[in-house]
């Protein structure tokens, strides 16, 4: 008979010889499956309108775990006029307060000040929230296509600022120029090297492709 072991929680080995545990559950004839991770819920959230969902954390993660559930990932809403920081710690505080299985956040971020972007977002994304989500539609949402580019610079702290004029409105090539002389980023090389290297992987994957066609035809 095939064994599993779980300490706290965790499972610490796997096998058909394994000592018996303190406590052991036959499960011959069932399926034994890890629990799921739905990464998108709307729970205990307000809608820019200020419509709450159906649903807390008690109810929504209740129900997650009767359907074999066990850990959710809700949206952590921010509209405008709150401040990051504060959005999270208040979804935290009625996750804790309600939630029977485990939960994590997707981001919402409508209003990107520089407070947020520069110091709230960083030490987010270091505390474990790794994802965001930005609107281009709904009026209390959306932002602007400088906020956009804002949003991600600042999720993306490692790259280096820059930009394609060719698939960019002429108003956002302003806000990226305006974006690298702050940082300290004049020299034509911070667009010209970043198309450079684009314009020679296009190239390679041209030639590629060229190649496999070519090999085709002639087999």
């Amino acid at each position: 008979m095939r064994r599993r072991h779980r300490r706290r929680g965790r499972i610490t080995a796997l096998g058909e010889a394994l000592p018996p545990g303190r406590r052991e559950l036959d499960a011959r004839g069932r399926y034994v499956l890890p629990g799921g991770i739905d990464s998108h819920v709307h729970l205990d959230q307000l809608s820019s309108a200020g419509v709450p969902c159906a649903d807390d954390f008690q109810s929504g993660t209740v129900a997650a775990a009767f359907g074999g559930t066990t850990t959710v990932v809700p949206f952590a809403a921010q509209h405008r006029g709150m401040k990051l920081r504060a959005v999270v710690e208040d979804y935290h505080r009625r996750a804790t307060e309600k939630a029977v299985i485990d939960y994590a956040f997707h981001l919402i971020l409508a209003d990107p000040t520089e407070e947020a972007l520069g110091e709230d977002l960083p030490r987010l994304v270091a505390e474990g929230i790794t994802s965001l989500k930005v609107y281009m539609t709904y009026d209390r949402l959306r932002l602007g296509d400088e906020q956009l580019l804002d949003v991600l610079a600042a999720a993306r702290p490692a790259r280096r600022p820059h930009h394609d004029p060719r698939r960019e409105p002429r108003h956002d090539r302003r806000g990226c120029r305006a974006r690298l002389l702050h940082a300290g980023r004049p020299a034509p090389r911070y667009h010209a090297d970043r198309a450079s290297a684009r314009g020679r992987r296009a190239r390679r994957s041209s030639a590629r492709s060229r190649s496999r066609s070519w090999s085709t035809c002639r087999s």
